[in-house]
């Protein structure tokens, strides 16, 4: 412990702050410039010291626009000179341009057109120049304007040419169902606009950080002293820190011995009794006297520093409650006083300052909370007092009131317990006809699925993904195929019996209009019953007899030839016949 107080009193240096005047960020010049003292004694001197300053700083900005003004005027007087000289040289050669005689020249330019020599033949170069502006502006002027007439319908020829390749590729490419392609454009899309909108962003931002640099570099003078005062202000606040455990390092190694010596005295008198203790025991249980000096020699033995120790397997140590609530207080401070010690010694001494300035607010709020949590829980013990109160006052409290409510109560309760009732014999009625109802629903569908080329109805409207191919006198299909969705399934029960009534209507109402006469009908019904019963005879005959199905097949295509009706590869020739044609025609 001495070799370190030794070091620290070898590093510590003298402490010398800075002084309030001179100080560059926080001295008193800056602080009554910016109004941070509440002095109310202040005096039209003292306002006129403060801006003795401002006084001195408008001084130098006249001598800076007098200089500016000195200077800017002998740019000016430059300036005058140089066009004064372009003007003495134009000027010259204007002069030999109109002296000299350039008619053999304008000859020998023109050779070959008689009208024009005779026409230039007496003016000079600058003259001709001038009246072949004035023939030909004109003429000059309509070329530009066709010349800008000519852009402007190359431009709009080229978006008409885009305009119109890009609907015959939606023509061409899109079917009912949306391209991925068309879903990869639309990202495309929102990535440059989002590409767009950032880079104008940055070029704002880089803008103002280039600002922000020209100012900050126009500024830098101003800094050096600031910072060269922060340096100072670091260096003495280093300076307090070591001068403070310069000051409290003594201290705390003599604490450090007084614990030692505390501990080691305390190690003795815990001897001490223990060979108390052990005295009396052997003396009541009358054990030798040998035994009695073997002990008291083994106690002088401790007093003197020996190394004998005593056994006893349930020590007795006095303590009363008062002592063991000081031992506790003892741990606690000791533990706030190895805090301390941290705070201080670690190579963290920052953390002190912070500490120290947030502490002041920490056991404010802390204070407040404290102060609010006392009054909540008042608050919350006098509604509990009012609340018993009236507990026991409404318990014996029978008007006429209370039977209303009782009454209303109980109202209420048959109310709930017969919509139960009514809710229980809905669902009994339901589970009882479920099975009805999905035959109904069933047997719906399968006439709405008999009667589908009935009348069809109107299909629904193509779910088209934007509003861009939302374009009249466009239908986006591909010529040699037809992609297209499954029939909307109706789910709502009373509109498909709608349906089918009307589809029902409409074909009774077709055999009626035929005007069918009733022998025809009797032959048509006959015809029809033997057909079935033949065909149920093949299925009978199939499943009893030794027929194969490679000949069931061939008897029911022979049957179907007698019907005229198409077998699948005829189907399937008709279709390719029929799509070929619909292609060379729209072709």
């Amino acid at each position: 412990m001495g070799k370190g107080v030794e070091f620290y009193q070898s590093v510590v240096k003298p402490v010398h702050p800075t002084n309030v005047n001179t100080h560059g960020l926080f001295g008193i010049e800056y602080v009554k410039q910016h109004m941070m003292t509440a002095d109310g004694f202040w005096t039209p001197g003292s306002i006129t010291d403060e801006f003795l300053k401002m006084t001195d700083l408008l001084r130098k900005r006249l001598q800076f626009s007098n200089l500016e003004k000195v200077s800017q005027r002998k740019r000016l007087f430059h300036h005058y000179r140089v066009l004064k000289r372009q003007i003495r040289n134009g000027r010259r050669k204007w002069v030999k341009m109109i002296s000299e005689d350039d008619s053999l020249e304008v000859r020998n330019l023109l050779t070959g057109n008689k009208g024009m020599q005779r026409l230039y033949q007496t003016m000079s170069l600058n003259q001709i120049v001038d009246n072949i502006n004035q023939r030909t502006f004109t003429l000059r002027k309509e070329r530009d304007r066709l010349t800008a007439r000519l852009e402007n319908l190359k431009a709009d020829y080229e978006k008409a040419l885009r305009a119109k390749s890009d609907i015959e590729n939606r023509n061409r490419y899109h079917d009912l169902y949306v391209l991925d392609e068309q879903f990869k454009s639309y990202e495309k899309k929102k990535l440059l606009v989002n590409s767009q909108t950032r880079l104008a962003a940055i070029k704002t931002i880089n803008g103002s950080y280039q600002k922000i640099i020209a100012i900050l570099r126009y500024d830098e003078i101003f800094y050096e002293p600031i910072l060269n005062s922060l340096d100072k202000d670091i260096l003495d606040q280093e300076h307090f820190i070591k001068h403070i455990l310069h000051l409290g390092s003594p201290a705390i190694a003599r604490f450090s011995e007084l614990s030692e010596d505390f501990r080691k005295q305390q190690e003795m008198a815990r001897k001490r009794t223990l060979a108390m203790t052990e005295l009396v025991t052997k003396l009541r249980s009358s054990n030798k006297r040998s035994s009695l000096f073997q002990t008291l020699r083994n106690v002088d033995g401790g007093h003197k520093g020996g190394s004998h120790k005593a056994a006893i397997k349930s020590p007795f140590v006095r303590e009363t409650i008062s002592m063991l609530v000081m031992k506790t207080e003892l741990k606690a401070i000791e533990e706030t006083i190895k805090k301390i010690k941290f705070a201080t010694f670690c190579s963290k001494s920052t953390d002190i300052y912070q500490r120290m300035r947030g502490q002041v607010e920490y056991n404010y709020q802390l204070r407040k909370r404290l102060e609010n949590d006392d009054l909540g829980l008042e608050a919350l013990e006098t509604k509990v007092k009012c609340a018993s109160v009236l507990r026991d006052v409404l318990i014996d409290n029978i008007t006429d009131e209370g039977d209303r409510r009782l009454k209303r109560v109980k109202l209420l309760g048959e109310a709930i317990e017969a919509q139960d009732k009514y809710q229980a014999n809905i669902l009994d009625y339901m589970k009882n006809r479920a099975k009805a109802f999905v035959l109904f629903r069933y047997s719906l569908w399968n006439i709405h699925d008999i009667m589908r080329h009935v009348a069809p109805s109107r299909g629904r409207p193509a779910p088209y993904p934007n509003e861009y191919l939302k374009l009249p006198l466009l239908k986006f299909e591909m010529l040699t195929m037809r992609a297209v969705p499954p029939e909307a399934f109706e789910e709502n029960i009373s509109s498909l019996m709608k349906t089918a009534e009307k589809k029902l209507r409409a074909v009774m109402l077709a055999f009626y209009q035929l005007k069918v006469k009733p022998n025809e009908v009797i032959r048509a019904r006959a015809d029809y019953q033997s057909d079935y019963i033949h065909r149920q005879e093949l299925l009978v005959s199939e499943t009893n007899s030794s027929w194969t199905k490679q000949e069931f097949i061939v008897a029911e295509t022979a049957a179907k030839s007698t019907n005229n009706v198409p077998n699948r590869k005829q189907i399937k020739a008709q279709s390719a016949k029929l799509v070929e044609e619909t292609a060379k025609r729209d072709e």
